[in-house]
């Protein structure tokens, strides 16, 4: 059973570099923007629309000029989410990297050696 399953990092400088491709991101990854910001312009669409007491039809072309427009909101926001942790990751291992000595190597313990004595009191 030796060697199934995700490789571990040996340092700091591993968790922060870029993975060998084995980490497949989610299916929805290029497309939760659009998906969240569309349905969220959508619903708040419809409902103000029902608030107004008018019938829910009415506007449909407004309602689909939102739709879009929080569509693409969404995509915009997941980019500069992107951006924002792929420049926060370049500055940690930027920062790692001029500071070796404050990030030594991990030290591989095991579970039993993790745990304090236990000792029950009765």
């Amino acid at each position: 059973m030796a060697g199934t399953g995700p490789k571990l990092a040996q340092s700091p400088l591993e968790l922060l570099t870029e993975d060998d491709g084995t980490r497949k991101p989610f299916i929805l990854h290029n497309v939760w923007g659009y998906l969240v910001g569309g349905a969220l312009c959508l619903g708040g669409s419809l409902f103000a629309t029902h608030g107004l007491r008018r019938p829910l039809m009415s506007g449909m072309q407004r309602t689909i000029g939102i739709t879009v427009f929080g569509a693409l909101l969404g995509n915009y926001a997941h980019e500069r989410r992107e951006l924002y942790y792929a420049e926060r990751d370049a500055v940690l291992r930027h920062y790692v990297q001029l500071h070796p000595d404050d990030f030594p190597p991990y030290e591989r313990k095991k579970f039993a050696e993790v745990l304090e004595p236990w000792i029950p009191i009765r």
